[in-house]
C-alpha cells in the first residue's frame, strides 16, 4: 500500500524491508519530516529519574551542585520499536503489531533533558541588616522539552499503511506535539536557615516547534478511487541557524517547610516551580491549513505521486490550502511544579520516605504521583527505590545509590529500571547529582 516518506533515507529503507509489495509514496515536506521524526520517535538513550531531594539546613560557606538528568518515556512504544527505528534494523510486522495493539485511543510521549548548576555563597551581605539572613544564589542550565499527544490511527496510517482503512476514516484529531531548547542564567538568594530560595534568569531561545491539529481526519473508498481530507490545525516552528531565536525571562523559586513528625523528629515538605516565565521567538515559520478536499480519480495519483517539481516549487501547499507566514510571539516556557515531602540529610533514621506530585501544566502532561523509600546502608551510603505513575507514560519502578560525607554529595539512579534494562520497556532514565560543599 502506501509508505509515508517520513524518515531519513535510512529509515525508509528499513521500512521498506517491512513489506516489499507497498508501492505508492506519499511524500511529505521537511518540516513534517522533522517533527515526525525527532519529536514522535525521539532516540531512546538514558533519561531523568526524580532522585529524592535531600535537604540540608546545614551552614555552609560555598554549595556547588550539579544535577544532569535524561528522561525518555512513551505510553506505547517500546524501545525494540524504536531503537531498531532510529539505529536500523528490520521492522517486521510482528513488530509493528504488537506496538500497534498497545496503542490506545490516545498517547503520550516526552524527553526531559536537563543539565543545572547552581552556586551559593554564604552572607556576602553581612554588612546591610535586611539581608542579613541570606546567602547568594547564581544559577545556569540548559532544558530540552519534548511532549506529544497522537492517536492510534496516527500510528496505524505510518507503519501499517492505508489498508485497515479502506471504507473507513483514519482519524488523528487532536494531535499535538511541543518542542523547545532553551538556556538560562541568574541569579537570586537562598535563606540562610531553611534554604528556601528564589532566582530570576534570563532565557535564550534556541530551538522552538508548536504543532496542533483540532480536527485531521482521512477516508479511503473501498475502491481506492477517492480520498477526503479533513484538516484543521497549525504548526509553528523556527528556522534559522542562529542560536539565539528568542530571549525572555523566567523565576525559580523553592520553599522548604518543617513539620513535626513521628518521635519528636522533624520532616521536611518542599514546594518548587521551575522555569515559570516568558519569551518572545522571533522569525517564527507558520504553517496554517483549514480546508476539507475530496480527491478522485486522476487526482488521487498526483496527491500519491507527487514528482520534485511539485515538492520544489510548494505547489502542495496550494493543493492542501495551506498558507504560510512568518511571525513573532511571546510563548509561555514549560514551567515545573512539583510538591513532595523530601529527605531530611540530617536525620538518624535508617528508613525515610519520600513522596509527592510533578506537574508541567503548559504541556500534554498527565500529572505525577511519585513515592519511596530511602535507606541508610551506612554512615555514608544510602540507596533507595520508587514508584511513578504519570507523566508522559504509565507505572514505573526506580532505584539509585547515595554517597554522601562531609563536603561530596553524589547519587545516580534510574526512575524507569525495566526501561534501561529490556527492550520491553517504555523509556529509559538517567539521573546523576554532584554537591560539594564546605
Amino acid at each position: 500500500m502506501r509508505i509515508v516518506m517520513f524518515f531519513s533515507r535510512k529509515v525508509r529503507k528499513g521500512i521498506s524491508s517491512i513489506n516489499p509489495t507497498m508501492s505508492y509514496v506519499f511524500y511529505v515536506p521537511m518540516w513534517l519530516k522533522t517533527l515526525g521524526l525527532f519529536l514522535l520517535f525521539s532516540p531512546t538513550l538514558s533519561a531523568q529519574i526524580s532522585l529524592p531531594a535531600s535537604l540540608d539546613t546545614t551552614s555552609r560557606k560555598f554549595t556547588l551542585s550539579l544535577l544532569s538528568s535524561h528522561d525518555i518515556q512513551t505510553s506505547s512504544i517500546n524501545n525494540t520499536f524504536s531503537s531498531k527505528l532510529i539505529k536500523g534494523g528490520l521492522i517486521n510486522d510482528d513488530l509493528i503489531q504488537s506496538n500497534f495493539d498497545k496503542h490506545k485511543t490516545i498517547n503520550h510521549l516526552g524527553r526531559e533533558f536537563t543539565n543545572n548548576l547552581a552556586v551559593t555563597i554564604q552572607n556576602p551581605f553581612k554588612k546591610i541588616e535586611k539581608l542579613n539572613s541570606l546567602d547568594l544564589l547564581f544559577e545556569a542550565g540548559y532544558s530540552s522539552i519534548v511532549s506529544g499527544v497522537y492517536s492510534k490511527d496516527l500510528f496505524g496510517l505510518v507503519f501499517k499503511g492505508n489498508q485497515n482503512y479502506i471504507g473507513d476514516t483514519a482519524d488523528f484529531s487532536g494531535t499535538n506535539f511541543q518542542y523547545i531548547d532553551f538556556q538560562n542564567i541568574g541569579i537570586g538568594f537562598s535563606h540562610k536557615k531553611t534554604k528556601s530560595s528564589f532566582s530570576i534568569n534570563y532565557v535564550n531561545v534556541q530551538n522552538y516547534l508548536l504543532s496542533d491539529f483540532s480536527v485531521a481526519t482521512v477516508f479511503f473508498a473501498e475502491d481506492s478511487s477517492q480520498i477526503d481530507l479533513d484538516l484543521n490545525g497549525d504548526l509553528n516552528s523556527t528556522y534559522s541557524q542562529k542560536f539565539n531565536k528568542g530571549s525572555g525571562v523566567s523565576l525559580n523559586f523553592k520553599a522548604n517547610i518543617e513539620v513535626p513528625w513521628k518521635d519528636d523528629s522533624k520532616a521536611f515538605f518542599q514546594f518548587q516551580v521551575q522555569n515559570f516565565g516568558f519569551a518572545k521567538v522571533e522569525n517564527i515559520l507558520r504553517y496554517r491549513i483549514d480546508t476539507t478536499i475530496s480527491y478522485s480519480g486522476f487526482n488521487v495519483d498526483n496527491l500519491i505521486n507527487l514528482n520534485t517539481n511539485y515538492l520544489e516549487n510548494n505547489l502542495w501547499q496550494d493543493t492542501l490550502n495551506i498558507k504560510q507566514d512568518t511571525i513573532s510571539s511571546w510563548i509561555m516556557l514549560p514551567a515545573m511544579i512539583q510538591f513532595g515531602k523530601v529527605l531530611n540529610a540530617n536525620s538518624t533514621y535508617k528508613l525515610q520516605s519520600f513522596f509527592g506530585i510533578k506537574m508541567y501544566p503548559s504541556l500534554k502532561y498527565t500529572p505525577k504521583i511519585y513515592a519511596g523509600i530511602d535507606y541508610l546502608i551506612s554512615k555514608n551510603f544510602h540507596a533507595g527505590l520508587s514508584t511513578s505513575y504519570g507523566g508522559f507514560g504509565n507505572f514505573r519502578v526506580g532505584i539509585y545509590v547515595n554517597y554522601a560525607s562531609k563536603k561530596i554529595n553524589f547519587g545516580i539512579g534510574t526512575e524507569d529500571l525495566y526501561g534501561l534494562i529490556s527492550k520491553k520497556g517504555f523509556g529509559q532514565a538517567v539521573n546523576i547529582r554532584l554537591n560539594y560543599a564546605f
